[in-house]
């Protein structure tokens, strides 16, 4: 049988608590007692002390360090150090959540592997989980994973994530490069992060192209992940998307047609209003955007009432990034059910992809098509 770590978050003085060691050789042995304090220094020597101790009087002897210290249920919510010399009834255990965080920098694939994930977690609740990601540095595996700030981590291969120190457990041993299924929850749903990964290296590493920061797209039957990957000049531009759920948008394109095929090609242009006449003057049939949506671009951005009515008559979508770029977008009718053009103007620097404006598009395409 194996113990059953606790937390050390949420005790109180005058709980009761077991200590378990071998006392002056004597093995398993058990004593009794309360938490008397918390937060305690000790002093050992002028060269060592103890912080943050939890104080006991459950008797304490040489042979108990390193035992554990268990709450009324046995779960373990310290480890056994000290006792104070020349006194009774002043025992001394370091709290477990500030044991495990230790444990976690020593069994670090950093200091042992010298390799990285990239990844910073944290347990919100304490050593109990959920185990929570704080940081992903840049272009770090974690972050070609499709990792993200926020995500609880669920399992990393065969390991359930229980603590950070179970990320470390997982990883450590694994190849530079080899590919591991990592399940996390995003938004309150659960998806699994492997295959984008193998799109960011094979893009990387054949194509020459940089991969742009990971975003999600509401769905109403779930979260659509897109990442785009970019070429240096900038004249490339490929939007990969994956959803967990076959009921998406994207998951309906992926089963209706074997994943074969491209979902859409955009054409960059210097002026999309005069693209989107020439299109239509040659009835190419665009893509009607409700007007509604117009109503809520009023709202959202501070456009003159002839600049809306000439994009509504257009049915050209419109979004605006924090440093005032711009970006005008237009939609054809999906050809054969499975494919449609995009006309773009980006101004200003612009280098998103028109992302909130994503949800309009799908909705216009489902009320032409429900299977869209």
């Amino acid at each position: 049988p194996t113990i059953t770590i606790g937390t050390s978050q949420g005790l109180m003085a005058g709980e009761t608590v077991i200590a378990v060691g071998n006392a002056f050789g004597y093995e398993n042995t058990v004593t009794t007692g309360i938490i008397s304090a918390l937060h305690r220094n000790v002093q050992v020597n002028e060269t060592q002390q103890y912080l943050d101790l939890i104080q006991t009087d459950a008797s304490i002897n040489p042979g108990n360090s390193g035992g554990p210290l268990l709450n009324i249920d046995g779960d373990m919510i310290g480890v056994n150090v000290a006792v104070r010399a020349g006194a009774q009834g002043i025992g001394f255990a370091i709290p477990v959540d500030n044991a495990l965080e230790v444990a976690t920098r020593l069994l670090s694939i950093e200091q042992l592997d010298n390799n990285w994930h990239g990844m910073a977690a944290l347990s919100l609740n304490g050593q109990a989980g959920p185990v929570t990601i704080a940081r992903v540095d840049r272009n770090s595996p974690a972050d070609t994973c499709g990792i993200a700030r926020g995500d609880q981590i669920q399992q990393i291969g065969g390991v359930q994530i229980r603590r950070p120190i179970d990320i470390e457990r997982a990883l450590l041993g694994r190849r530079s490069g080899e590919r591991i299924p990592v399940q996390v929850v995003r938004d309150n749903q659960a998806m699994t992060l492997d295959m984008m990964g193998s799109f960011v290296l094979f893009c990387r590493a054949l194509l020459g192209l940089g991969a742009d920061a990971p975003w999600e797209m509401p769905d109403p039957y779930g979260l659509v992940r897109s990442r785009a990957f970019v070429s240096g000049d900038g004249g490339v531009r490929l939007p990969l998307n994956m959803s967990e759920s076959r009921l998406t948008g994207t998951g309906r394109f992926v089963s209706a047609h074997a994943g074969a095929g491209v979902h859409h090609i955009a054409f960059a242009t210097a002026d999309a209003v005069l693209a989107v006449d020439a299109a239509a003057a040659r009835q190419a049939p665009l893509l009607d955007i409700p007007e509604n949506y117009y109503e809520d671009l009023d709202a959202r951005f501070d456009l003159a009432d002839a600049e809306i009515a000439a994009l509504a008559g257009r049915h050209l979508l419109y979004d605006r990034d924090a440093a005032g770029g711009t970006f005008l977008h237009a939609y054809t009718h999906a050809f054969r059910d499975r494919f449609f053009l995009e006309m773009v103007e980006r101004a200003g620097g612009y280098s998103g992809f028109g992302a909130a404006n994503a949800l309009v598009r799908m909705a216009a395409q489902r009320r032409r098509d429900p299977r869209a």
